[in-house]
């Protein structure tokens, strides 16, 4: 699994790898920003880091139409689950506001 975000095409992804999401069962992911690091926590618990990240969901201002949530716009597979719920928050959490949003 990966989560990947970019202003300038394919070729300017910024993204943090990680393992494969645990199977048959929901899984709480979150993805923190701050201070040019991007933080991956899945089950409250951290994944993976980037901390060469220029680019932040506020560059993109109410324009994110184009976001793909599950899914990619090039030819990468499909995340085969389902997405519950989706949020942004206007502050970066901290590792432990994760966990406790994984927990509950």
């Amino acid at each position: 699994m990966w989560y990947a975000i970019t202003a300038g095409g394919g070729g300017a992804e910024q993204r943090i790898d990680a393992g494969p999401l645990p199977a048959d069962r929901w899984v709480h992911v979150a993805v923190a920003y701050g201070s040019g690091t991007a933080v991956l926590y899945v089950d409250g618990r951290e994944t993976g880091r980037n901390t060469g990240v220029t680019v932040e969901l506020r560059n993109f201002g109410n324009h994110i139409r184009a976001a793909y949530i599950g899914r990619s716009q090039y030819p990468d597979p499909y995340l085969k689950g389902a997405v519950d719920d989706f949020r942004v928050h206007g502050r970066t959490l901290t590792p432990a506001e994760v966990t406790a949003l994984a927990r509950t």
